[in-house]
Order: structure tokens, then sequence, then C-alpha cells
């Protein structure tokens, strides 16, 4: 039988139509001007509703500027990266993995025109690889991260602080006469103890910081963003929280605890032994009870008689390229030094609380200005970083009333102030849109 034959471009067409990848061709603005079959079938859409759609409307909300960033430099720079993975949203809302191959189409004369993307669904693979990733990195009987994982994590944070430069400390805790709790009642009784210590635990850290399981009854926290006075304070208040709370048959555990900051270019193994050997003269001084390394204390009063006991640190890796967000930016960290230092030396309390009042203030100017400055950009989630505004500025005020009232909660407001108003929301929150910044005024 003679082979069909084909007219002009029809093989191309053809070829293009029912080739089992998932390819679009995309303008120099983002804009979907052709798809195949396999294409929408992988987002669900017709080939006209993709043909109504920019990339921008299918990238995840959370990537989108960083996505959208290098799709601008892609279009300028014929050495940007051709081959990767992204998140991206199916007309369901199913959030789908693929694995992504851009290439730019030119013309003769070598100007870009448009772009030819194919993609293809890792999802399923994606979904088992992270699985097994949790499943290889969490202790079975707790929840909490297992020794393998969270000693892969305090070296990720690690390598995260040297960048950023910001403090990291760890606390070593091991359950007081723990093996008398397994004679008495049994390793059943002694297994739900386990894991009710690791539900209180994790109710007295925050969002940030990580629980691991190094082996038996001894545990790790990782507070990250913190030093050592706000690490004593998180093991002080699961010390008095595990000391008052009754397990099943009338039960009570103690525990005796370790605490150590890291030290510039100390390394994990130097870190936890002194964190451990803290842990250990806790247990010989009478358990329950909190005990910080010798040398740390030491540091920690060096810097108070200088007057200068700083937690933040501005580093030229935070700034954003929009000068007024990165002078407010320096401003925040200025104005929180100011105010740790006034609470270190004990100052008068109507100087600490005017401290306070004039950080809060400048937050409040800063969020206002930032807000404007990303909705006159363009920034596709500024909505959505005006409501994290809106929920720290109104924490915010709670934690300052509160403070007006009762001076002993000094510890709570500077602790949401450093790790999540200021560094936590600067670090993680604003880096997001630095990218779209970036791109806009490069």
């Amino acid at each position: 039988m003679k082979p069909a034959t084909f007219e002009g471009q029809e093989i191309y067409r053809l070829a293009f139509q029912y080739a089992n990848s998932s390819i679009a061709l995309v303008d120099l603005e983002g804009n979907i001007f052709e798809a195949n079959q396999a294409c929408s079938d992988l987002f669900g859409c017709t080939s006209d509703e993709l043909k109504r759609l920019n990339l921008l409307d299918l990238w995840v909300p959370e990537e989108r500027a960083e996505a959208l960033a290098d799709f601008r430099r892609a279009a300028k720079d014929s050495k940007s990266e051709t081959v990767f993975e992204r998140r991206y949203r199916n007309k369901k809302g199913e959030i789908l993995f693929a694995e992504v191959v851009r290439g730019l189409a030119r013309s003769q004369t070598g100007e870009p025109k448009f772009f030819i993307v194919s993609f293809r669904d890792i999802t399923e693979s994606k979904r088992l690889q992270t699985l097994l990733e949790e499943r290889a990195s969490t202790d079975p009987l707790t929840g909490a991260m297992n020794r393998n994982g969270i000693e892969e994590k305090i070296r990720h944070e690690l390598m995260r602080s040297e960048r950023y430069g910001y403090k990291l400390s760890i606390v070593v805790i091991d359950l007081d006469h723990f093996k008398a709790v397994n004679d008495t009642y049994g390793h059943l009784t002694g297994d739900r103890i386990l894991r009710g210590f690791c539900e209180i635990a994790r109710s007295c850290l925050r969002s940030t910081d990580t629980l691991g399981r190094m082996g038996g009854e001894e545990f790790v926290a990782l507070l990250s963003e913190t030093g050592v006075t706000g690490a004593r304070l998180f093991a002080e208040r699961l010390r008095t929280t595990l000391e008052g709370f009754e397990f099943d048959r009338g039960i009570r555990v103690t525990a005796s605890m370790g605490v150590a900051g890291h030290r510039e270019g100390e390394e994990f193994s130097s870190w936890m032994e002194r964190a451990d050997s803290a842990m250990y003269r806790a247990k010989q001084s009478g358990r329950n009870r909190v005990v910080l390394d010798g040398g740390d204390i030491e540091r920690e009063a060096a810097s108070k008689a200088q007057g200068a006991q700083v937690n933040l640190h501005w580093s030229p890796s935070y700034y954003s390229g929009e000068p007024l967000i990165d002078a407010e930016h320096e401003e925040s960290f200025r104005l929180i030094n100011l105010m740790m230092v006034a609470m270190a030396e004990e100052e008068a309390e109507k100087k600490v609380l005017s401290l306070v009042r004039e950080l809060f203030e400048h937050i409040q100017t800063h969020f206002t200005n930032e807000e404007q400055l990303l909705r006159a950009s363009g920034f596709p989630e500024a909505d959505a970083h005006a409501e994290i505004h809106r929920d720290l500025v109104g924490r915010a005020c709670e934690l300052i009333r509160q403070f007006e009232v009762r001076q002993d909660s000094a510890g709570d407001l500077l602790g949401f102030l450093i790790h999540d108003a200021v560094a936590g929301h600067m670090l993680r929150d604003d880096r997001k849109f630095f990218p779209w910044l970036k791109a806009n005024y490069a």
C-alpha cells in the first residue's frame, strides 16, 4: 500500500497536534498562542481555552514571581536554563509537577520570536519521592524527625545561617527516669508517653522550628532565627508544661534540657556536643531543669556589657533592589536591635515601651508603602501579601496591649517582633517578590 503524502506544512501541523509530548507555543509576553492535544489533556482545557491563557495563569501563585522573572530572563539570555521542574495548576485547581523543556525560536536574523515549551507530567513520581523522603526521615512512633532527618535538617539550616547571618540554637531534651516508666508500666505505656511528649513539644514550638528524635527518650529541637535567650525561654516553657501534664494512669514525666547557640564557623558535631554536655549537667544537678552551655552564657554576658546584644544582622543578600523597601528594612533591623539592647540592659519600662511603639509605627508605615509599590508594579500576589501584613499587625497590637498591662510578656512580644514581623517576614515572605522587582527594575 502506498504511504500517504502531505502537502506543504500539513505534515508539521499534524506532527505538532498529535505528538505524544505536551507542547505549547508561547509568545515573549507569556501568552499561549498554540497548544497541541496532549497539552490540552495535561491541563484539562480545550486548545481554545489554553490559547486564552498566559503562563502566569497556570503557575502556582507562590511561584509566580520567581517563574516570571526567569521567563523574562530567558527572552533576553540564550544561556538561561532550558530544562527545569515547575508546579502548575490544571483547570480543576489541582497541582501538577512538570519537567519543562523550553526552547527559544528565533528569526533568520537571530531575533527572538517565541518559545517552544514542552511539559512532562512527573506528579506521581514527585508524590512517591516526597512520600519516601518523609518516611525515610520520620520516626514512625512519634512523628518527629528521626536521627538522620534532623541531622540533615540542622546541617541545611547551618548553611542558610552562614549565608543570611541569622542565629540558630538547639535544645537537647532527655526525659528523666524514663526506664523506670517502661519497667513499671510497660513499653506500650512508654510509647504513648513518648507520643504525648512530642505533641506537647510541638505545641511549644513555632512552625519554623523542628523536633527530632535522636533515639530512645532523647530528642533535639532546632530553633531557627533564635539566640540562646530565646531558646532558653522555649526550653523553660516546655519544661514547665511537661512538668504539669498528667499522662494516662496519673503518670507524670519531667525532662532535663541542654541549650547551645551556634557559633560562627562551628561544625555540627561540636555544636551538638556542647548542647549534649549541657543536658548532662542538667541531669547531674538534679534533673527537671534547663542548663545553657557555659561558653554561651559568657558570650552573652560580654555582649550585654558592651551594650551590643544584637540578634539581627543586616546582610547585602537582603536587598530587593528597590531603594525605599531596602531602606525601610534596614531601619526595621536598627530599631529592633535598639529595643533588644534596652531590654538586655534592663532600661526603664517607659523607654522600652516607647521603642516598641516606634518600631510598630515604622512597620505599619513600611507595610503601607510596600503594598502600594507591589500593586503599582503589577505583582500578582499583592493582595495575598497585604493579607499577611494585616495578620501581623493584628497580632502585634494584641501583644503590645498585653505588654502594656503585664511586663512579663516581654519575651512573647520580642519573639514575635524578631521572628515573625521582622526577620521571619522579610527573610521568607518578602523574598518571594524580590525577583519580580529586580526583573521590573532591570
